[in-house]
């Protein structure tokens, strides 16, 4: 009997696949702050990335996914916390100058899009690819519209 996409997400490696997931998601969007319509774009964005490199990565979706080697699985690793660490900067500054939270810096959205090529590196796929290249979009207008003034339209 074939697996199906439940039997892929409920295995041992699909669960830490899930869980992991998950935890990039609530982590990376509680470090932007999404605050407007660019930012819950770029929020979304960046969570439906999440999810087609998950289910690519599994083979739930159609398409090739690939087995990575170990030292592009370790550097995807390296991507994802060194994607976190540049999201978070702005809420280390904020918590540092006890200023409340303010909108998400540009460098947060960039942060996140690196945790994105770093998930990809470590379960490369097909769908994970095309929506990387999707959450590019979302993300870049999130860190435009971050550049800008408050009035600013």
């Amino acid at each position: 009997m074939a697996a199906g996409p439940v039997d892929a997400l409920t295995s041992p490696e699909g669960a830490l696949a899930l869980a992991t997931a998950a935890l990039l998601l609530v982590v990376g969007l509680r470090l932007a702050g999404p605050r407007g319509a660019a930012g819950w774009a770029g929020g979304g964005a960046y969570a439906a990335s999440l999810a087609a490199t998950l289910l690519g990565g599994l083979g739930v979706v159609p398409g090739p996914a690939l087995a990575p080697p170990l030292a592009l699985r370790l550097a995807g690793a390296a991507a994802v916390v060194a994607g976190l660490l540049v999201a978070g900067a702005r809420a280390r500054r904020a918590a540092r100058a006890a200023g409340g939270a303010a909108a998400a810096a540009p460098s947060a959205w960039a942060g996140l899009a690196l945790v994105l090529v770093g998930q990809l590196a470590r379960a490369p796929s097909a769908a994970g690819a095309l929506g990387l290249a999707a959450a590019a979009a979302g993300l870049g207008w999130a860190a435009a519209s971050a550049r800008r003034p408050a009035g600013a339209v």
